[in-house]
This record gives C-alpha cells, sequence and structure tokens, in this order.
C-alpha cells in the first residue's frame, strides 16, 4: 500500500491534477483502490505521495477544512 511512486504514474495527470501551480498536486486511486495525493517534485525522482483507505477521506477532507478555516480567521485576507 505504501510503495513508492513514480513521477507520471495516475492514470492521467491532467484529470488528476487539483492544484497546478507550483508544485502540482494530484489526486487519483492506485491499482489497490487506495486515495494517492502525489506532489509533483521536480528536485528528485520520486514525487512524495499520501496513500489512504477511501474510507478515511471524510476525516482528511475536515481536517484540512477545519485548518483552512481557522487561518481565516487568523490571516487576514490576500
Amino acid at each position: 500500500m505504501f510503495e513508492e511512486i513514480p513521477a507520471g504514474s495516475a492514470p492521467d495527470d491532467r484529470q488528476a491534477a487539483v492544484v497546478n501551480q507550483g508544485d502540482a498536486i494530484a489526486v487519483f486511486r492506485n491499482g489497490d483502490g487506495d486515495i494517492v495525493i502525489r506532489q509533483r517534485y521536480p528536485a528528485g525522482p520520486i514525487d512524495p505521495c499520501i496513500v489512504f483507505p477511501p474510507g478515511q477521506a471524510d476525516r482528511l477532507i475536515e481536517a484540512i477544512r477545519r485548518e483552512a478555516e481557522e487561518k481565516k480567521r487568523v490571516l487576514p485576507a490576500e
């Protein structure tokens, strides 16, 4: 489940891309059905990835939302 996933291993990077600027972030499923969040890392041969089962997605999404909302309360709008 936690194997190294080389760059370009997403089914279609353009469809999986969530953030397209800087170090692009893609979200897709691997062959085991797990969800993979991959960030392009141009300085190395392998992109860093987070791999987790779909059943944990809601907890991860909620944690990201909570952190984003906290930033909005602490920092003025850009």
